[in-house]
């Protein structure tokens, strides 16, 4: 525990991305099984420990510590977890204990409940100093918010081992906490896990900026993208599940697309509702707005079934029926797919259709008329995507296979805006009316009470600088008065500037948010 609690304490004091790929792959190599495993996890929210909230930890420091005092520090540091590992009282005349261990830790979490984790948690934190502490509640509680993402969690382990990244994310989404067979084979030089009959998530590659060099649309074919979600479908074991971009099993939000996959295969395309503010009621689709309402939710009722169903536009056919046709070229993936249309019910799954274009700039033009009947036509959030068709592609159908690097296309070549190496060489063209949204600086008002004060202070010098010049008035010269009188009036005027401008500062601050001792902009 020791060395975990020291390694989220040198994340958080650092913003270097190579960095913290240095820590955590040091840390990897240095940590015995199973702790490391369990590091990983925790790193990247794969852990969860539903007995134990942040009002736990709060209802804990109120019992042992000044209610004001806990109050007036949490608000000062900004942080629950912070405040609490430094406000910890120490135990008196306590015997020395052993170190806790992270796999230890995790154990005795797993096993709390509601009703005894407000006496289990004391013991703990008695046993640790306040980095531990403080690693144990962000342990507990979830969200580490060290500057650490899945992704970058990932190209640490790789970095550790000397292994392909895209291999770590092949196996990555398959297994599960503390991750044996994925140290098993990058870090003893064991066999690759066995994943067979496992649905798992196959990486995208996604976007990439365009290097120096000429496109040719001959060596393209042109497709519309649509404004929902990229999904991939993965059907193997006789269970099926829906990946996001990033890897997230959404299966839950979309069950009614969980039994209609017949053979085992992993398809890519895009999630929408069905409705009529995309390509009009020819194509079929809702606004974006009409599928966030599906998103996010663990339980789907019949009502949502039914006034928000959901389907998937396809665009490429990664696996089926135990063929990887990554490898393949696009024109022999785009004839599979075509083939396995019949095999789909259409009230769920429709194919995504092909744009016919002489050259980028008629696709351009074609591009510019996407708003003109958004009806009929096209919508706001629908693209041009041309994909490579070469035999020997580098991008390969919807995902990144092992082994395989980007390379990408000219950034001159206009109006083209990236490469989308979901497909061999994929170029997303985007419709000419998207516009960014700029955000206005707007000062929050402050708070009533700090408001007040603040006037008050600034009017009791006001009514001060009076006083002075009544009896500056009754007691000098009258060219003395006079003079001190335009003193006060600069004053004055400065008083109410100085007000304004606090009162501005105390807004922005709030509108901000409070900053944390570690250095974290917390909310």
């Amino acid at each position: 525990m020791e060395e975990f609690a020291a390694l989220l304490d040198a994340l958080v004091y650092t913003t270097s991305r190579n960095r913290k790929l240095a820590l955590i792959a040091a840390y990897l190599r240095e940590s015995p099984d199973p702790d490391r495993g369990w590091a990983l996890a925790a790193l990247t929210d794969g852990l969860d420990f539903p007995a134990v909230k942040s009002s736990t930890i709060r209802n804990l420091m109120m019992e042992r510590v000044d209610p004001v005092l806990w109050a007036l520090s949490r608000d000062f540091v900004g942080d629950t977890a912070e405040t609490a590992s430094l406000l910890w009282p120490e135990p008196e005349g306590a015997a020395p204990q052993p170190d806790l261990s992270l796999v230890e830790v995790v154990e005795r979490l797993s096993a709390l409940t509601r009703a005894t984790a407000p006496r289990e948690l004391p013991g703990l934190l008695d046993r640790l100093d306040a980095k531990g502490r403080y690693a144990l509640i962000k342990l507990a509680t979830g969200g580490m918010r060290v500057g650490v993402s899945a992704r970058l969690a990932k190209t640490a382990f790789a970095l550790a081992f000397e292994v392909p990244v895209e291999e770590v994310e092949e196996y990555w989404h398959a297994l599960s906490p503390p991750y044996a067979e994925l140290f098993a084979w990058g870090a003893d030089g064991g066999p690759a896990p066995d994943l067979a009959g496992v649905p798992r998530f196959r990486p995208f590659m996604l976007a990439h900026p365009l290097e120096d060099g000429v496109v040719d649309l001959k060596d393209y074919a042109a497709e519309w993208k649509w404004d929902g979600i990229r999904v991939q479908l993965v059907r193997a074991g006789g269970e099926t599940r829906i990946y996001s971009r990033s890897g997230d099993d959404i299966s839950a939000t979309f069950p009614e697309l969980l039994s209609l996959l017949p053979m085992d295969a992993v398809l890519d395309g895009e999630l929408l509702v069905r409705g009529s503010a995309q390509g009009g009621e020819a194509e079929g689709a809702a606004s974006f707005n009409a599928l966030q309402q599906r998103l996010g939710r663990k339980t789907v009722s019949k009502a949502m079934l039914r006034d928000y169903p959901a389907f998937v536009r396809l665009y490429d056919v990664l696996l089926l029926d135990g063929q990887d046709w990554r490898e393949a070229p696009w024109k022999s993936r785009r004839a599979t797919l075509e083939a396995l249309m019949a095999r789909l019910p259409e009230s769920h799954f429709d194919l995504s259709q092909l744009v016919e274009a002489e050259d980028f700039e008629a696709l351009a033009r074609i591009r510019d008329t996407a708003r003109d009947h958004p009806r009929t036509t096209a919508a706001p959030g629908r693209y041009l995507v041309p994909r490579h068709i070469s035999a020997q592609p580098t991008r390969l159908g919807g995902c990144e296979p092992p082994g395989h690097r980007p390379a990408g296309l000219s950034r001159t070549q206009r109006p083209l805006e990236g490469v989308d190496g979901n497909d061999d060489r994929r170029i997303r063209i985007r419709t000419h009316g998207i516009s960014m949204s700029r955000r206005y600086g707007a000062v929050a008002p402050p708070t009533p009470r700090l408001g007040g004060m603040v006037n008050r202070v600034y009017l009791s010098l006001s009514v001060l600088a009076l006083v002075l010049w009544v009896v500056a008035y009754r007691h000098m010269p009258g060219w003395a008065a006079g003079i001190t009188l335009v003193g006060i009036v600069v004053l004055s005027l400065w008083c109410e500037w100085s007000r304004v401008r606090t009162l501005a500062r105390i807004g922005k601050s709030r509108q901000q948010g409070p900053r944390s001792s570690r250095g974290r902009n917390l909310s």
